[in-house]
């Protein structure tokens, strides 16, 4: 029943109503610690550790600091990637943004294994690539192209601080600024010659259904075995694509990929099922 209710009408009901942000109010105590520890942190890196896994962040900005201490609040997010992508996989991190998942599931799959991070925003991938930089991670592909339904250029919303996780195909800030970005789709990235991925994790901010719409061949593909979605269910309302969390789910269960979960209220958790025998 719960599962139902993450893709109802109830849902935008009780976001009106204001009940989201009483759910909300942990986090925000959350990062009240967290800002006081910033004021009292000396260096600009900090060790998190984090499903098992220890990890390098460069922090040189109050955003950066609560951005990578934040990462403590996925644990349940990373233990199902992690629990999906055995040594040696394919992984793709579209919408890589700091780059702290992309570090974590370069360790997990190992020397034999390839982490394929996209993120098209200048600053951000900066600080992508030093902090794989920082944890001695070569099995990393950056990939300077944002993933959609279609080849070519795109306007692009980015926020005032490149480490922000906001930056987007779909305008959020009506004062935010805008770029241009190359865009490719998950279909002609594996039809260019790379290797088609074993998991794909999804956070790009309410852009979610065009890059899916672009990888309907991949979708299907059998190596694929997992694909880990946030979809941003207000974002997508206010961008006038309220069905879009109901059509992603049957877009990857139309794809093979029928075992699905919501593991939180955002993260949706599709996989093929496992044959037994």
């Amino acid at each position: 029943m719960l599962q139902k209710l993450y893709t109802s009408p109830l849902r935008s009901y009780l976001r009106a109503l204001g009940i989201t942000r009483l759910v909300q109010l942990p986090q925000r105590l959350r990062n009240r610690q967290r800002a006081a520890k910033w004021r009292h942190h000396d260096g600009d890196t900090l060790a998190v550790s984090v499903a098992g896994v220890s990890l390098q962040c460069r922090v040189e900005s109050e955003y950066e600091f609560m951005r990578s201490l934040g990462i403590e609040d996925d644990a349940h997010i990373l233990e199902a990637l992690i629990a999906h992508t055995p040594p040696g996989s394919i992984y793709w991190d579209v919408g890589a943004n700091l780059g702290h998942y992309a570090a974590i599931l370069a360790q997990v799959v190992g020397a034999t294994g390839r982490v394929y991070a996209f993120e098209p925003e200048p600053r951000v991938r900066e600080r992508l690539v030093a902090n794989l930089a920082l944890n001695d991670l070569e099995n990393v592909t950056v990939i300077p192209v944002g993933l959609s339904d279609h080849v070519g250029t795109e306007t692009f919303y980015t926020a005032a601080d490149g480490a922000a996780g906001t930056h987007s195909l779909v305008a959020q800030d009506p004062q935010g600024e805008k770029t241009t970005i190359e865009l490719d789709t998950g279909d002609a990235f594996v039809a260019a010659g790379n290797p088609c991925p074993n998991v794909v994790k999804i956070d790009i901010e309410g852009a979610e259904l065009f890059a899916f719409r672009g990888m309907p061949e991949m979708l299907c593909n059998p190596a694929l075995n997992t694909v880990l979605c946030e979809v941003h269910f207000a974002i997508l309302e206010r961008s006038g694509q309220p069905e879009a969390p109901t059509e992603i789910e049957r877009l990857l269960h139309d794809a093979g990929l029928t075992d699905q979960v919501w593991i939180d209220g955002s993260h949706l958790l599709a996989s093929r099922p496992r044959s037994h025998g």
